[in-house]
């Protein structure tokens, strides 16, 4: 009233009243029991906000009146269903951008914040039409107004267009069309902000618009990832308001919808789980979760299982089994496939080392299978291929889980019936001979493979502690693991586990050690040569001054206690008999020297002492290099064995080599034919490609058309779906009317019956009233003759009364007695007339009732109007008894 009020006359007192009337209507919507009345059945609501958009909609609008219906559009779209009524109906959201296209002209920032937080809460959660003018009007208008970094603008302008794009392909693709490198650069920079909600709006905008492109494919990848997905969890459980959460719940399910955001989801989980595994008490409880699953029977059942889609299996153990058995090809699920390998022999370990191991024979041998076939597949790939740190890596996982499972007897004899022995050379022997580490002096680049090589010699060890447990139980394996104890190439390899930092790494080569010790043939001194190298390297990387430094102090130390030495003994001077002996001349000589200086002990000269220290000091240096040379005799004489075994055994390797060459000259040719048929084919194949691709950009443009049908076909099933839903409501609100009307229809018919019932009481009780006052009223004739007589005796009695006072008395008895019936008669006339009066009022009251119900029930039913001739037939019979009364 007070809008119509106004547009009638646009009068200041008018204005007062409406905005003072839209003042009370928004203080009445803080309650959120109010917002019932504002549904699509109240015409005077849906009157009320066609009013409201009206106002808004006005260029000339007033700006308290359309801060007034802006406040009111917020406390409304609150509520979901009228949210939905308001953009479907009302179309709110295209009016709001014209009005913000209009606020724009006046240069009112507050109104203009107001009416994009209001067009902020409309949108949320709601598709909006991309080829509405207004709409790409607004999107230019947000994307200029972020790109500026305005200040009191950003958040909504923000929030709107995170709104506008999500789940939106048109308006992503106008997004990434019109200045994404810009907006990008802008959305990046306010990830650094302080407030949260400009934050997770931008991350929104960023995976939404960007998550295809290369930009957003780095800003949403490894460590970024994992940064944004913190943020998200730390929001979650410290944000200021519940709209920043709100979008930082929708941002994380978008997120995961994404498969590569879905696996470092996936990777961080199995981190935690293995984390917990090492509780005791959660590993027991993890363990029975997982082995509660259905087992694997067989490989056909498990290659089914593999070729499912990880959303579609149910079980977590089979899960577990899918990650891990995930290719090292898929570079993004190539972690997770390792951590899902540990999680499994965390499982493992738990049933083998406890006693409780009944009931999982089928799970570990499918496990076996599993773990088979992955070290097969692993052994085969391209030596200079770039993915063999992951084969590597997968390798040893797989190494590192069946040396579990060696600890069980049943289980390694399940292996060892299983497993292909050739498997060990291939491993071996590819290390041998591509390891930089190992192999370094024949490798033409020796920075070449760097990046794999720690963990090719950790594969090395890891295959040569399996071979070692198994190697009772496989045929043929002995042999084998023996011939390659005795290969030099694994030496170094054995000294650098041996002065490793872990223990299990120690452990292991010391195990291997000691059984290579016990062979006939071992390069024992090599391997010392090779740790006492090892460790002056680590001693020189540690402290290299410190080393120098000591190094020079001992050598100074050395030559003062030589300077220091005044007096030489006769053994001392006497050159050793197992080194290099002297000629004649030398020994003659010598001991010339040694009598001149006995013969001069006792000169007091000063000079002649000098030249006697200085005889001592040279005879000394000459002991010292005598010793020297006689420890490198004794080291090349070692060498010249060592060099005789290396000799033989490089024989032996060159025969193999050789016939290993022979082989390989003959595969080479094989290969070399092959590969010139293959380069035809090749050829041929380019061709039929090139072919191809031109119709698959044939077929490309025909999609990106039938895309565009798409979309259109889209919005049409949205718009028909919404009309649907409306339909449905309305047939639900119709049938519920219906059954209320159906039971009102029930409920009058009891009660019509119930009437009924009473109409024939009232009528039989009427019925024998009437026969009562017959009866009392020819009762009351009778009496009324009887008093008449007694009057005409009791005047004729008064004449005889003056004669005998005893008749007087009797008479006068009499009299009293007549007296008292009649009043008797009298109190009984007025009781009979009470109760035909209250039964006239029980009838009138009755015909009343009876004729609303028959108004409202004649036109459904045919028995009413039966029911309405008996009430008719109630009121012919009254008539007696109102003629009686007036009577």
């Amino acid at each position: 009233m007070a809008a119509n009020q106004y547009l009638t006359t646009d009068s200041n007192s008018n204005l007062v009243h409406l905005q003072s009337q839209l003042e009370t209507l928004q203080n009445n919507l803080t309650n959120p029991a109010s917002l019932k009345f504002f549904n699509s059945k109240n015409i005077l609501a849906i009157e009320c906000l066609t009013c409201l958009v009206q106002f808004i909609s006005d260029p000339q609008v007033k700006i308290p009146v359309a801060h007034h219906c802006f406040m009111v559009f917020n406390n409304l779209v609150k509520d979901s269903e009228i949210r939905e009524v308001l953009q479907k109906n009302f179309h709110l959201g295209g009016i709001l951008s014209s009005v913000l296209r209009n606020l724009l002209d006046r240069q009112s920032d507050d109104i203009i914040v107001e009416c994009l937080e209001l067009l902020l809460r409309l949108t949320y959660g709601q598709t909006v039409n991309y080829h509405d003018n207004n709409t790409q009007l607004l999107l230019s208008y947000l994307i200029t107004n972020i790109c500026e970094n305005s200040s009191e603008l950003t958040q909504p302008c923000l929030g709107l267009l995170a709104n506008i794009c999500r789940n939106n392909i048109t308006v992503q693709k106008h997004i990434r069309d019109s200045a994404h490198k810009k907006l990008y650069r802008t959305l990046i920079s306010s990830l650094s902000d302080k407030n949260k909600t400009i934050i997770i709006f931008s991350i929104s905008i960023i995976f939404n618009v960007f998550q295809h492109e290369d930009l957003g494919e780095k800003m949403l990848s490894g460590k970024n990832l994992i940064n944004i997905l913190q943020l998200l969890f730390n929001i979650l459980l410290n944000g200021d308001s519940g709209l920043t959460q709100r979008y930082t719940v929708d941002v994380f399910r978008d997120i995961i919808k994404n498969q590569k955001t879905l696996r470092t989801l996936i990777k961080q989980i199995f981190e935690l789980i293995i984390d917990l595994c090492t509780v005791s008490p959660i590993r027991s409880i993890i363990c029975k979760i997982m082995l509660k699953s259905p087992p694997v029977t067989d490989s056909g059942q498990l290659d089914q299982l593999l070729q499912l889609p990880i959303n579609q299996t149910t079980s977590p153990l089979h899960a577990t089994i899918h990650w891990a058995a995930q290719s090292v090809n898929n570079t993004s699920s190539h972690f997770t496939s390792l951590l899902a390998l540990d999680f499994l022999k965390e499982i493992f370990e738990e049933v083998l080392y406890t006693d409780d191991k009944t009931g999982h024979s089928q799970h570990t041998e499918i496990t076996v299978f599993l773990l088979l076939n992955l070290l097969q597949y692993n052994t085969k790939f391209n030596p200079t291929g770039t993915e063999i740190k992951k084969h590597l890596e997968k390798t040893v996982k797989v190494l590192q889980f069946l040396t579990v499972f060696s600890t069980e007897d049943e289980i390694k004899k399940s292996i060892a019936s299983q497993i292909d022995i050739q498997l060990f050379p291939t491993i071996l022997d590819f290390q041998l001979n591509h390891n930089k580490d190992i192999y370094m002096n024949q490798m033409a680049d020796k920075t070449q493979y760097h990046d794999w090589s720690d963990v090719g010699k950790f594969t090395v060890l890891l295959c040569l502690n399996l071979m070692s447990k198994f190697r009772r139980v496989v045929p043929n394996l002995d042999q084998c693991f023996i011939t390659y104890l005795q290969d030099s190439k694994l030496v170094p390899i054995l000294a650098s586990y041996l002065t490793s930092g872990n223990k299990d790494h120690v452990q292991m080569a010391l195990q291997l050690i000691s059984t290579a010790a016990q062979l006939d043939i071992y390069l024992d001194v090599v391997l010392c040569d090779s740790i006492a190298s090892i460790n002056n390297n680590k001693t020189v990387l540690a402290s290299p001054r410190e080393y120098f430094v000591d190094h020079l102090a001992g050598s100074s130390q050395t030559t003062s206690v030589l300077l220091q030495t005044r007096s030489v003994d006769k053994e001392n001077v006497h050159p050793i008999n197992n080194g290099v002996k002297p000629t004649p001349q030398e020994e003659t000589s010598i001991q010339k020297l040694v009598s001149k200086m006995e013969s001069s002990f006792e000169m007091k000269d000063h000079k002649v002492s000098n030249i006697i220290q200085l005889y001592e000091h040279q005879l000394q240096s000459l002991k010292v290099n005598e010793e020297h040379l006689e420890n490198l005799l004794k080291t090349k004489s070692l060498e010249l064995v060592q060099s005789d075994r290396l000799i033989s055994q490089y024989r032996i390797s060159g025969a193999r080599f050789e016939a290993d060459s022979q082989n390989l000259r003959s595969v080479l040719h094989e290969s070399e034919k092959k590969s010139e048929s293959l380069l035809d084919k090749l050829n041929e194949m380019r061709i039929k490609n090139n072919q191809l691709e031109e119709q698959v950009d044939l077929e490309n443009q025909k999609v990106a058309h039938v895309l565009e049908e798409y979309e259109d076909l889209k919005t049409n099933y949205s718009e028909l779906v919404d009309s649907g839903e409306k339909m449905r409501r309305n047939l639900n609100t119709l049938k519920q009317e219906m059954e209320s009307k159906e039971e009102m229809y029930d409920m009058l018919q009891k009660y019509h019956a119930d009437l009924k019932q009473q109409n024939d009481k009232t009528c039989d009780q009427l019925y024998t009233l009437e026969k009562e006052w017959k009866l009392q009223e020819k009762i009351l004739k009778e009496k009324e003759a009887k008093l008449q007589e007694m009057t005409e005796l009791y005047s004729k009695l008064e004449t005889r009364f003056d004669t005998t006072s005893k008749e007087k008395e009797e008479q006068e008895k009499v009299i009293d007695k007549l007296q008292c019936e009649l009043c008797k008669l009298s109190n009984a006339k007025k009781e009979i007339q009470l109760k035909v009066s209250s039964l006239e009022k029980v009838c009138q009251d009755h015909e009343a009732t009876i004729q609303e119900k028959d108004q409202i029930i004649e036109e459904q039913d045919e028995q009413i109007s039966k029911h309405a001739q008996i009430a008719a037939l109630i009121q012919s019979s009254c008539a007696p008894t109102t003629r009686g009364k007036k009577k």
